[in-house]
């Protein structure tokens, strides 16, 4: 049986937290464990911008999880979602367990972290140090995840789905476990890949489905000041092919292949467009389908 765990930081419906369901819904999982990243969510100064006078920390996270809940159900993925905050409650009152997660905290060094500012598409460089930590908690909480939620969990994940950010740590945290625990080895890793993500360099702002097609345009331009080379073109198109069967440009509709072979003949304002306008559709699509999608209790 493939059993996958994985994490998501919801601060907003961002396309690379969409991406990610459909990019796990590529590995064809039987069963997948979601471990919502709430702790860092809700300490996130954008996730706080984003709040109302009508809508708290709590119920603004359940909106965002609903989207992604809603979009897992109409891929037919079958799915339990558990919170960081529980996870590493129960993690921590182990005291194996809270051994293991200083042993590799204390192995790391910062020199040996360099290695994920030369990872493709990864903004390495915005990785706060509280998310460090909670980087090495989801690895443990992955290995342990029977013994941590057994109302839930009978058999330990085989996969971990993860951002490649975690390259910077896998040696380490394998290492140590190997050294000091041999019976305990995390979950194969299963790295997203290809995802370039597109990012205000001083709002740190991603693309997401509140936006209008104004504010993604503007994103777009400031992270791109130059077209970028026709690999991350065809990466972007890739992404966004996962639901859009036709590309618009120049308010025309073609096919995805027709669209990559025509990269050289784009100007960098026409890239631009292309990208921003087929973000904007990308959102409209999941709109479209989580609006049809009711969540029962589970």
């Amino acid at each position: 049986m493939k059993i996958i765990y994985t994490n998501i930081s919801p601060i907003n419906n961002a396309y690379t937290n969409l991406n990610h369901i459909f990019y796990l819904k590529k590995h064809n999982p039987q069963k997948v464990y979601v471990c919502v990243w709430d702790s860092f969510v809700y300490e996130h100064p954008l996730f706080e911008k984003s709040l109302d006078n009508t809508t708290n920390k709590e119920q603004k996270l359940k909106e965002n999880v609903l989207i992604l809940e809603k979009l897992m159900s109409s891929l037919k993925i079958d799915y339990k979602i558990i919170y960081l905050s529980e996870a590493t409650n129960r993690l921590f009152r182990n005291s194996q367990y809270l051994l293991q997660f200083h042993g590799i905290l204390s192995n790391i060094k910062v020199e040996e972290l360099k290695m994920g500012f030369g990872l493709e598409y990864v903004p390495f460089g915005k990785i706060s140090l509280s998310k460090l930590n909670y980087i090495i908690a989801d690895c443990l909480i992955a290995t342990y995840l029977p013994e941590l939620f057994p109302e839930i969990c009978s058999s330990a994940p085989n996969y971990y789905l993860t951002s490649e950010r975690f390259k910077a740590f896998e040696n380490n945290i394998n290492t140590y476990l190997k050294t000091n625990f041999s019976k305990h080895i995390p979950p194969k890793r299963i790295f997203v890949k290809g995802v370039p993500v597109i990012m205000h360099p001083e709002k740190e702002l991603i693309p997401s489905l509140e936006m209008s097609i104004d504010s993604i345009s503007h994103i777009v331009k400031s992270h791109y000041t130059k077209k970028p080379d026709a690999r991350e073109f065809s990466d972007l198109i890739e992404m966004l092919s996962s639901i859009l069967g036709e590309f618009e440009l120049k308010d025309k509709k073609i096919k995805k292949v027709k669209l990559e072979r025509m990269y050289n003949r784009l100007n960098y304002e026409a890239f631009i467009e292309v990208i921003s306008k087929n973000l904007y559709n990308y959102f409209i699509k999941i709109i479209e389908i989580t609006s049809k999608i009711d969540i029962q209790k589970r």
